[in-house]
């Protein structure tokens, strides 16, 4: 079966003198999320017609778990389609990966593999919770095939989970946390006709802005289910290049805007990231992410590990 997809203009924007860089390089022993890297490109969404603006359950890099679990953030975004509706390839050229059953840990996963010549790259989409394959393993889908059916396998509520995935370690498909290194869907899913609205929840921070003048970051920070359970928990790490991390204290959040205001002390360059919860039983989500591991507990990230990815900022 045939559907086209059409394109949209991204929403995100980040403006004055704001660039992103990584700390160190991704250790593969951890769960990983990138969050800076652009060799992917803009990409579709898997999903066809109005599904395509279906409501986000869930967003990438929303809080996961109790604060001193072992359990990350989520690492993929959750759409409320129905049982049953078509998912297909994000980008072209594609080959299908890997069809299998991961029972309780996904249900029926579809793994996608994706090149983009321009850079010479490699990358994956993953989907997850499935009714059914539509197309073999090794099958060349275009952008107009259905690839999969959504569905409710692995006991939960029907929905498509879909991850966007910079690498996939030995390329051979979900086999723990560890072998996946996730790419922000908010930075490159912007084909395929959904709203900007859709686009917005993608991920749990947004909409970063710069007042120079007041050396100030604005900033929005909320999960998909901000209306009723907001980041409640927000501290900002800087330092001066080569310098010790220093943390504010908790922020706020700000009306019904869920917008954080965070300003510096002086002018200057800073290189600064920033770290979020819902509430105190919950691990806090980091922004932007280079490297998530075990260690991101009640009290907050471990600055000795020096792994963290961050943004600078000169005013």
């Amino acid at each position: 079966m045939k559907k086209s997809k059409t394109a949209v203009v991204s929403v995100l924007s980040v403006v004055f003198l704001v660039s992103t860089a990584s700390a160190t390089h991704v250790p593969q022993n951890q769960w990983a999320y990138e969050d800076y890297r652009s060799t992917i490109g803009t990409v579709y969404s898997p999903l066809f017609g109005t599904d395509v603006n279906a409501e986000v359950g869930s967003s990438w890099n929303e809080p996961r778990g109790s604060a001193d679990s072992a359990h990350g953030p989520h690492t993929g975004v959750d759409q409320s389609v129905a049982y049953g509706r078509p998912v297909g390839p994000m980008q072209t050229p594609a080959r299908i990966l890997r069809n299998e059953d991961l029972r309780s840990a996904g249900g029926l996963t579809q793994t996608i593999r994706y090149y983009n010549s321009t850079y010479n790259k490699l990358y994956y989409s993953m989907y997850m919770h499935l009714s059914a394959f539509v197309m073999a393993e090794n099958s060349t889908p275009t952008l107009s095939d259905y690839t999969a059916y959504s569905g409710n396998s692995g006991g939960v509520p029907a929905h498509l989970h879909f991850e966007l995935l910079d690498s996939l370690s030995a390329d051979v498909g979900w086999v723990t946390y560890s072998s996946r290194v996730g790419a922000n869907p908010l930075q490159h899913v912007t084909l395929g006709g959904q709203s900007s609205s859709t686009i917005q929840k993608f991920a749990v921070y947004k909409n970063f802005n710069v007042d120079g003048r007041n050396r100030t970051i604005y900033f929005d920070a909320w999960d998909s289910n901000s209306y009723v359970d907001p980041l409640t928990d927000v501290r900002l790490y800087y330092r001066t290049p080569g310098g010790s991390w220093t943390s504010t204290a908790c922020y706020t959040v700000n009306g019904s805007t869920y917008r954080y205001a965070v300003t510096f002390p002086s002018t200057g360059t800073y290189e600064y990231f920033i770290a979020g919860r819902r509430k105190s039983t919950e691990r806090w989500v980091l922004y932007p992410v280079s490297v998530y591991d075990t260690g991101e507990l009640s009290t907050g990230p471990d600055l000795s590990k020096g792994t963290y990815g961050y943004k600078t900022v000169t005013f």
